[in-house]
């Protein structure tokens, strides 16, 4: 029997899952796999702040650095978080030969290329299925079980909490606000959502993922990313009268002119698989010149798929003696990164009107100036008719820039009530 002994950095809530996770699994890895777990160590920055049951109280201790000062740890797990005290905790344990398991993808979009150099140069396993995805296994699967295929497309509802919101919206005509404060209060967003909400754990979630499948060494904060605080209700009732529904979607495509990275709500048709995925659930779609399209489905948000693919990650490296799936060197190819005015989908539009004759036909003519086909041009007349309007087009595929600018001479006619927005649409 193999006794693997962990020194655990940090101890919230998916640390407190770890540790009770190694508890209960215990008899199934010994069984199965021949190792034994064992939590040596768990620094946190409050030693005396209550805990769990199952955290080994005897073995708690104040900071990451007095676990990284004790012999006889095999696999680190980083839970702290962020890009400080978890980035040096990181790099220490790399450059100590250690073998490193994080979910820390804020860390991971920042300094992948610097870690699995270190690591690899160093002779020690690196591991982050929990960084994208939670419980579902996307890394594992662009990295190493699909890694014969050349990524075309990589996309897919990849936050979980945004989902629940939306779902909420769609199945219960919820305003915005109240279906975020019913994600808080089951446990699916933080008090400040924000990094959520705004769609910047998305874009983490993409550079990495494009990292891994294109070599684009995109940083996150260069991916464009909207959020979903502007999605109304009204626009989920809209969008269903066409047979769509609304998704936060990360999406990176490999094109001839390079990659196209963007985060965004985007308009799914209610047959694509996609448009099935609910609350908390995440999915990935991966296509590739060899397996073409995979869909990866499961839970990505809450302590548990997080943990899970944690200890995961763990066993991995025990049993393969250190190896992670970056033998080889995280690298970026010299590809280019495609600004989103150039990118082309189709888009649905929404232009709340004065209710005349003629609105719809000199919107239309100005989309055409600026070469964007119409598929259909709706107008949605409330009743009892109260003068206002909204005009819904959806056009053909065309390129971001040309919409934008159409809008923004839309807005010079004297047709509209207030401010025209749109949502692409993915095919």
């Amino acid at each position: 029997m193999k006794t693997v002994r962990i020194g655990l950095f940090g101890c919230g809530v998916v640390g407190s899952e770890l540790c009770r996770l190694v508890r209960d699994t215990r008899d199934l890895f010994e069984r199965r796999d021949g190792i034994r777990f064992e939590i040596a160590a768990v620094g946190v920055a409050h030693p005396g702040k209550p805990r769990p049951e199952w955290v080994p109280a005897d073995r708690i201790v104040a900071g990451w650095n007095a676990v990284a000062a004790m012999p006889g740890i095999d696999v680190v797990v980083e839970l702290i978080g962020g890009t400080g005290d978890a980035k040096d905790a990181v790099f220490d344990s790399l450059g100590r030969c250690r073998h490193t398991v994080t979910a820390n993808k804020a860390l991971l979009a920042q300094s992948g290329v610097e870690l699995t150099r270190l690591a690899a140069s160093k002779g020690c396993g690196l591991c982050f299925e929990a960084a994208v995805g939670g419980g579902v296994p996307v890394i594992a699967s662009v990295a190493e079980t699909l890694n014969a295929n050349r990524f075309h497309r990589v996309a897919g509802i990849v936050n979980g909490t945004t989902n629940f919101i939306l779902t909420r919206m769609k199945e219960e005509g919820m305003g915005y606000d109240q279906a975020l404060l019913l994600a808080q209060e089951r446990g699916f967003a933080e008090p400040d959502a924000s990094f959520d909400v705004e769609g910047t754990d998305a874009a983490q979630k993409l550079s990495i993922l494009a990292a891994l499948a294109f070599g684009a060494g995109i940083p996150a904060h260069e991916i464009y990313t909207e959020g979903i605080t502007r999605v109304t209700a009204q626009d989920m009732a809209l969008v269903a009268g066409f047979d769509y529904v609304i998704k936060l979607l990360a999406i990176g495509r490999r094109t001839p002119h390079g990659v196209e990275l963007r985060v965004h709500p985007a308009l799914v048709n209610s047959r694509h698989p996609l448009a099935a995925v609910r609350d908390e659930f995440n999915a990935f779609f991966l296509t590739g010149d060899v397996t073409g399209e995979v869909m990866l489905y499961g839970k990505g948000a809450g302590p548990s798929p997080a943990a899970g693919a944690v200890l995961s990650d763990v066993a991995r490296l025990a049993r393969r003696e250190g190896t992670s799936w970056f033998d080889r060197q995280w690298t970026y190819d010299d590809i280019e990164h495609v600004p989103i005015g150039d990118v082309e989908t189709g888009y649905y539009m929404i232009f709340p009107v004065v209710d005349k004759p003629g609105v719809i036909g000199r919107i239309a003519s100005t989309l055409g100036s600026y070469g964007i086909n119409i598929e259909s041009a709706h107008a949605h007349l409330p009743e009892p008719r109260n003068g206002h309007g909204l005009v819904q087009i959806i056009s053909h595929r065309a390129r971001e820039r040309d919409v934008r600018g159409a809008l923004k001479a839309v807005r010079d006619l004297p047709v509209l009530t207030g401010e025209a927005w749109f949502y692409r649409i993915e095919e």
